[in-house]
C-alpha cells in the first residue's frame, strides 16, 4: 500500500510541479473536485441505458431509470458536498482540514492514512467507475429490442 501511495503522491506533485503549484491545491483539486465529478459523470451512461430501457420494457426501464436518476442524484449530491465542505478558495486549510479528516478516519479503522487513501481514491475510484460502466452495459443489453423472427 506504501508503494501504490507514494505512487500516486508522485504524480501529483509531477502534476503540480507542471504547473507551478505545490502538492496542497493539487490535491485538493483531484481528490475533491476532480475525482467526484468523474464518479459523478460515469453515472450518465446508466441513465441513458435506463431510459432506453424504459422505451422497450416500460415497468423494468421505469425503476432502473429512477434507481439510477437517484443515484446520479446522489453522487452528485456527495460531489457537491465535498467541494463546499474543501473549498479551493484557501486550499491550504482546506488541504490541512482533509489531512486531519482522514487522519480520524484511518484511527476509527485502526489502520494508516496511506493505505486510507489508496482504498478511497485508487480502489474506491476503481471500483465506483467499474460499476457504473458494469451497470451501464447490464441495463443497455437488456434494453435492446428482441429481434423479429421471419416467416419462412
Amino acid at each position: 500500500m506504501e508503494f501504490i501511495y507514494q505512487f500516486f503522491s508522485g504524480i501529483l506533485c509531477q502534476i503540480g510541479e507542471s504547473l507551478n503549484l505545490s502538492y496542497e491545491p493539487v490535491t485538493i483539486f483531484v481528490c475533491i473536485y476532480l475525482w467526484p465529478v468523474i464518479c459523478t459523470l460515469t453515472t450518465i451512461p446508466i441513465v441513458r441505458s435506463a431510459l432506453k430501457l424504459y422505451e422497450v420494457k416500460k415497468n423494468a426501464g421505469l425503476i432502473s431509470s429512477i434507481l439510477s436518476m437517484g443515484y446520479t442524484l446522489m453522487c452528485l449530491m456527495f460531489s457537491i458536498s465535498m467541494m463546499n465542505k474543501y473549498s479551493l478558495s484557501s486550499p491550504f486549510y482546506s488541504y490541512d482540514s482533509l489531512v486531519e479528516n482522514l487522519y480520524e478516519i484511518a484511527d476509527g479503522f485502526n489502520t494508516s492514512f496511506e493505505t486510507l487513501n489508496v482504498y478511497i481514491y485508487v480502489i474506491g475510484f476503481i471500483c465506483i467507475v467499474s460499476f457504473n460502466v458494469i451497470i451501464s452495459y447490464v441495463i443497455k443489453r437488456f434494453a435492446r429490442k428482441p429481434c423479429k423472427q421471419s416467416a419462412a
